[in-house]
């Protein structure tokens, strides 16, 4: 999975500094008919202004991504 998020990160003008994997925990809220917990992963990125927004729309048509934060430093 990291290999593919990298490629999206990259195709949005972004560039990859550093992944960590947190491991796998359950979902606070899991949803109906969807898996109960999932593999955390934390990206540091950089980028123009506007990469974020880019990289959110992509990641939301992204089937094995289901919730994506991201935070500015």
């Amino acid at each position: 999975m990291i290999p593919k998020l990298s490629e999206i990160i990259v195709s949005v003008d972004g560039e990859v500094q550093k992944v960590e994997s947190q491991g796998t925990h359950d979902f606070a809220y899991p949803q109906k008919g969807k898996a109960t917990s999932g593999v955390y992963l934390q990206f540091q990125l950089s980028g123009d202004p506007e990469m974020p927004t880019r990289l959110k729309e992509k990641l939301r048509l992204e089937k094995k991504v289901d919730r994506v934060l991201v935070e500015r430093k």
